[in-house]
């Protein structure tokens, strides 16, 4: 028996509306002889392929042999009147409405099989994903989005803000938090920041910005009970008495925190440490009275032959700081430096005009007083500072149409000369003889 099978072609129509004389209620109405479910089925493929819009064109669809005991005219019957019938399936379009459809005959092939699956697209299996049902949607996978761009935001500020604005070079430093604080605090700015630290730590930073570290130890240690004595005179000079901490600005001290020293230092920052927290912890507590106070211990580096009188510079109550022989300062490297300058910037410095007469008062140790001219008077220490002099003890020459000012030693001259110090530190003496050898007088004290 030869099998043909037919396929339902489809074309666009013109018309707006379901060919005249064609219907699908014949498809409906259950014909007599045929089953239920049969019917029904039909039924059923004609609505599904009625709303179905994706069908494609040229789609092979085969169709059920009609039972044999199915009579009566109608639209499952051929024209001759035979058991082969013909099945309408209208078609929506997307401009009229309404497909043309060519009759397709049934084929003698069996029983016709109704998978629905086969008439529908075939689609990706959706992946399970590991979100919530309530973000598996577009919607909810965005708003997931924009919080975790929201949090990212928030957690990079701070490093963006420190970029841009931070202030210092860049770098880390790790600060200490000092969970036992002691009698009163240091508040210091670093690269860091601002710090409260203990007396003992800002004395340990204080050293190492003082004092070079190559210094022998006993020199070391009388620096910093000379350190420590400065900012116990501060903080008993505080404006209030609850106040706990004061400020190195107030002390006039300048510290190093550990990068610092580390950058300073180089290859010898480890040794150089050692030595620094060894004065520091071997001296914890000390400092400097006179008649049962703190004194205001100074200290420079290199005089001009010997240090100055405190009662010359500085008048009453200084009677501590005494003049001391330190002849072996002249060896020292840097002890002269000389300066020029033209003569009209000279006197446009100092705001006058020019003049042939310039007076120098002097102390007992060949330090400048007071500079006196014509219109002016001002302090040695505000001359040396106007010009960048390394001393007050300076002269005033002129060559060649220039000003030539010639300055000897390092420091204002008063108190503890480094330079002697270490000197006759080298010799075997101890702190506690360097300190009384530049404080007259003075008794040193020890917290408990």
């Amino acid at each position: 028996m030869e099998k043909t099978e037919m396929f339902l072609t489809a074309s666009k129509s013109q018309d707006s509306a379901a060919p005249s004389g064609l219907s699908d209620e014949p498809m409906r109405r259950k014909s007599r002889g045929r089953g239920v479910l049969a019917t029904l089925a039909e039924s059923w493929l004609c609505e599904t392929v009625r709303n179905t819009p994706f069908l494609k064109l040229d789609q092979k669809i085969p169709h059920r042999r009609p039972r044999e005991t199915q009579t009566g005219p109608g639209p499952h019957r051929t024209e001759t009147g035979s058991r082969r019938g013909t099945c309408l399936h209208p078609f929506p379009t997307n401009k009229n409405g309404w497909w043309d459809i060519e009759w397709s005959k049934y084929a003698e092939c069996g029983e016709m099989t109704m998978d629905r699956k086969k008439l529908l697209p075939k689609t990706r299996p959706t992946p399970r994903r590991p979100f919530s049902p309530a973000f598996r949607n577009s919607a909810g996978r965005q708003r997931l989005l924009d919080l975790c761009a929201v949090l990212l935001f928030l957690l990079l500020l701070p490093y963006v803000c420190s970029l841009f604005f931070g202030k210092g070079e860049s770098g880390h430093e790790t600060v200490p938090v000092f969970e036992e604080e002691g009698k009163f605090m240091v508040a210091c700015e670093s690269s860091a920041g601002v710090s409260r630290i203990p007396l003992e730590v800002y004395v340990e930073g204080a050293l190492a910005a003082s004092i070079p570290a190559g210094c022998e130890e006993e020199t070391l240690k009388a620096q910093a009970v000379i350190l420590r004595t400065m900012c116990m005179k501060a903080y008993e000079e505080r404006a209030s008495v609850e106040e706990t901490t004061i400020s190195a600005r107030k002390i006039g001290q300048d510290y190093l925190d550990l990068r610092e020293r580390e950058a300073l230092w180089g290859s010898s920052a480890v040794d150089n440490q050692a030595k620094i927290s060894r004065a520091v912890s071997e001296t914890k507590g000390m400092y400097l009275t006179w008649e049962g106070k703190l004194i205001e211990p100074a200290y420079f580096w290199l005089s001009a032959g010997k240090t100055r009188n405190g009662r010359e510079v500085l008048g009453e109550g200084y009677d501590y700081l005494v003049s001391v022989d330190c002849e072996h300062d002249i060896e020292a490297e840097g002890y002269t430096l000389r300066t020029t300058i033209k003569k009209n910037e000279f006197w446009t410095a100092l705001g006058v005009s020019e003049t042939e007469k310039i007076t120098l008062t002097r102390d007992s140790a060949g330090y400048v007083l007071w500079v006196d001219a014509e219109g002016i008077h001002m302090s040695g220490e505000k001359f040396r500072s106007l010009f960048s002099l390394n001393s007050s003890c300076f002269t005033i020459s002129e060559e060649q149409g220039l000003v030539v000012l010639e300055s000897r030693g390092v420091g204002h001259g008063l108190g503890f000369c480094q330079f002697e110090a270490n000197r006759r530190a080298v010799q075997g003496e101890d702190f506690l003889a360097l300190l009384k050898d530049f404080f007259k007088g003075v008794e040193i004290q020890k917290t408990e």
